[in-house]
């Protein structure tokens, strides 16, 4: 998928404060940030992620 669908969706959900929604967006958008080899644009998601209460035992699992 291409970084402006995740972008336009993400920034409708936070704007509109639907967390519930945003986090699984941002989820699937870090996984496919690490495959393509997107560092800068993966840790800038994973500090999001990390912001938006994911525990650190659920993201590790993603940063190995």
């Amino acid at each position: 998928m291409k970084p402006r669908f995740f972008e336009r969706i993400a920034r409708t959900y936070r704007k509109e404060q639907w967390d519930v929604v945003l986090r699984p967006l941002l989820s699937i958008w870090y996984s496919c940030a690490q495959q393509t080899g997107n560092m800068e644009l993966s840790v800038q998601l994973l500090l999001e992620m990390l912001g938006h209460g994911e525990s650190r035992d659920r993201l590790l699992p993603f940063y190995l």
